[in-house]
């Protein structure tokens, strides 16, 4: 099925704008004190789901009393303690893979997560965050009438969640269930910084950690979310899906995805065959299964046209791996003139099996 923009016909699709005053997830951007009051509580971390150890994969829990301002060490049975950041998230990559500060960071540095940020908030991406959160939700109400258990909360892991904006437009959705527990994990300490920040509560908790080691306990999530990111192992996705019967929503880049882009950056270079994309891909070619115990449950296509001013293209090109290929003086020619480019992305729906 081939979405277009609303109010768009086929044959003359209406340029899609934000809105001067984003309406979809703004409740979801509190202001720094805000945010300090309504990061994870103690007792958030008290219940589940836990994160798990990354030294022995044991579950971590808060223990002792913390002073007010701060929040307990959380532990697991081994002892093996992890320190919950002042934003309100936890680290959970093992020693071994860590990079070296000379190698640079690992996943998005500081002014790629900025640029997300900035072309987010700007609301051009929300028919993209809405249709993935619609897919996400669809999943979650589909428990219980496939033989699954819904009767305990439902828990939304976002794979590769970058700075949150996925999980956020999913928390403000209207048919998300009140109970639900989203969790985000990401290796970008910048991302998972900034997303812990303006949205982490005591439903909403991120951990930097790798999609490919993911430190939660075996069935601990009801549907894994992947969004312009890599798809987990098959192994790790069976592991946290209990074997099977969850699910697994996939946002990925269709073959005209940021069009305009990718002829600005390469000319005559750019070639619109292969499915283009602006992070880690996300998801297998061609609609093809992500695992080999994936059962595609929906495709839907949702494209877009976008005519960004200076800011928003230049942010858009700091955002995607497009600007490793940049020439010189391209952010400023985009600056000056903006872009006119498509917004072309897959929202695909699997069943584990």
């Amino acid at each position: 099925m081939r979405a277009v923009c609303p109010g768009a016909s086929a044959s003359q699709p209406r340029v899609w704008r934000p809105p001067l005053t984003p309406t979809y997830h703004s409740s979801l951007r509190p202001t720094t004190a805000a945010a300090a009051a309504a990061a994870p509580s103690t007792s958030a971390w008290a219940t589940p789901p836990f994160f798990t150890c990354c030294v022995c994969g044991e579950p971590l829990k808060p223990v002792g009393v913390a002073p007010a301002t701060t929040t307990a060490p959380l532990v697991c049975p081994a002892g093996h303690a992890v320190d919950v950041a002042k934003e309100g998230h936890v680290f959970l990559l093992p020693n071994g893979r860590k990079k070296r500060e000379s190698a640079g960071p690992a996943g998005d540095a500081h002014a790629q997560v900025a640029a997300r940020r900035a072309f987010f908030d700007a609301g051009w991406y929300d028919p993209i965050l809405r249709a993935g959160a619609d897919a996400v939700c669809e999943v979650l109400l589909s428990r219980g009438t496939e033989g699954t258990a819904a009767s305990s909360p439902a828990v939304v892991l976002d794979a590769g969640c970058g700075e949150g904006a996925y999980l956020a437009a999913l928390a403000a959705h209207p048919s998300l269930p009140p109970t639900t527990a989203l969790l985000g994990i990401d290796v970008s300490k910048p991302a998972i910084r900034l997303g812990s920040a303006r949205y982490g509560s005591d439903h909403i908790r991120f951990a930097v950690a790798s999609s490919f080691a993911i430190p939660l306990e075996a069935g601990a999530v009801s549907c894994v979310l992947c969004a312009m990111a890599p798809v987990p192992p098959e192994v790790e996705l069976r592991r946290v899906l209990g074997g099977g019967g969850g699910g697994l929503v996939v946002v990925r880049p269709g073959p005209q995805h940021l069009d305009g882009l990718r002829r600005a950056v390469y000319g005559e270079r750019a070639r619109f065959d292969k499915e283009g994309g602006e992070g880690g891909g996300g998801g297998a070619p061609g609609g093809a299964s992500p695992t080999t115990t994936a059962q595609m449950v929906s495709r839907t296509r949702l494209t877009f046209p976008l005519a960004l001013p200076g800011p928003a293209a230049v942010a858009l090109l700091g955002m995607t791996p497009y600007a490793w290929s940049a020439a010189r003086g391209l952010g400023e020619r985009l600056s000056a003139e903006g872009l006119e480019t498509l917004a072309d992305v897959w929202v695909e729906t699997f069943r584990i099996v």
